[in-house]
């Protein structure tokens, strides 16, 4: 309710701010709210290409939405471009799914 709509508002001033869009994008995930979660992740991805928390957060979304071959695509970004983001499970289980 009204810390999204807060959220919203600070994401608007700029326009342009990729973290306002990812934290909007948690708390429309945490709402349960999944498609407006990952436009809201998009905008941020627009924003910042390079944002890896990003990648995560879309992965997991898509995930649960059940787009599978999308959700693998993020991951093997995060895999190859932000391997720190991920633990060594994670790691691992992104690097079986991926046939490495």
């Amino acid at each position: 309710g009204r810390a999204l709509a807060d959220l919203e508002k600070a994401g608007s001033y700029e326009g342009r701010h990729a973290d306002g869009h990812h934290l909007a994008a948690q708390a429309l995930v945490a709402l349960g709210n999944l498609s407006d979660a990952e436009a809201e992740v998009d905008k941020a991805l627009r924003v910042s290409p390079h944002l890896g928390r990003a990648l995560l957060l879309r992965a997991e979304i898509r995930r649960r939405l059940g787009r599978a071959a999308e959700a693998l695509s993020d991951w093997q970004a995060v895999f190859e471009k932000f391997p720190y983001l991920l633990n060594a499970e994670e790691r691992g289980r992104v690097a079986a799914l991926l046939g490495r």
